[in-house]
């Protein structure tokens, strides 16, 4: 349980270092992993509301809870697969958006547009 605690602090700590290094491809990848886990997590949380999973209802629980019978369940055995899946589509989505249309989409349709 103290694994837990420690494990998700330290990398906590270490993606809010990575957003805040002045450096364009490591802050873009951290706040890329931070955003697409954000979201990955709310949408995960409210389908385990909507599904009633208690599992990941309280999923903070299992930082001071060291065991619980809705734990292993297939429910939460999905849920968590479906966080992890989210997560990646979240980063390669970002990537792909990033790699067609560039930092800011607004100046990329100005480039087609032509001089005016």
């Amino acid at each position: 349980m103290l694994a837990r605690v420690i494990l998700l602090g330290v990398l906590t700590s270490v993606l809010v270092i990575l957003a805040l290094i002045p450096i364009p491809v490591v802050r873009h990848g951290a706040v890329r992993m931070g955003g697409a886990s954000l979201g990955a997590f709310g949408v995960v949380l409210g389908s385990s509301v909507l599904a009633k999973a208690t599992s990941w209802e309280n999923v903070w629980e299992r930082l001071w809870v060291s065991s619980s019978t809705d734990w292993g369940t297939s429910q939460e055995k999905g849920l968590s697969a479906a966080y992890a899946v989210l997560v990646c589509v979240g980063v390669v989505t970002d990537w792909a958006l990033k790699r067609k249309l560039g930092e800011n989409p607004d100046e990329v349709c100005w480039k087609y547009l032509g001089p005016t």
